[in-house]
């Protein structure tokens, strides 16, 4: 990857994720060693492609919308996770992550 590629990476990061240019270049870096069944939604994601993924009946999507958070980075890391231990894929789709009352 050329240094320009880098670069736009690294803003796309700090731009979607919320994340300090520091924090970017660490999801960068990060983002080189996913598992091999995520290389290409990475790959993709870098081209400004979104592209469905699952895995045991959990996509990305699902993801997005369970936890409510809007950075696609977030939905491939805990997909990830899932990857690394099935296991903790099992009863996803039945948890719930809604947060009564106040958090402060």
């Amino acid at each position: 990857m050329n240094d320009n590629e880098r670069e736009r990476l690294i803003q796309k990061i700090m731009d979607e994720a919320n994340e300090t240019r520091n924090m970017a270049i660490t999801t960068l870096e990060q983002l080189d060693k996913v598992p091999q069944e995520l290389k290409e939604v990475v790959d993709s994601w870098k081209k400004g492609k979104i592209i469905p993924f699952e895995f045991n009946g959990i996509t990305l999507s699902d993801i997005l919308e369970k936890e409510r958070v809007s950075s696609y980075l977030h939905a491939i890391f805990k997909m990830w996770v899932f990857l690394d231990d099935p296991d903790l894929s099992e009863g996803y789709m039945d948890m719930d992550f809604s947060v009564d009352g106040d958090l402060y």
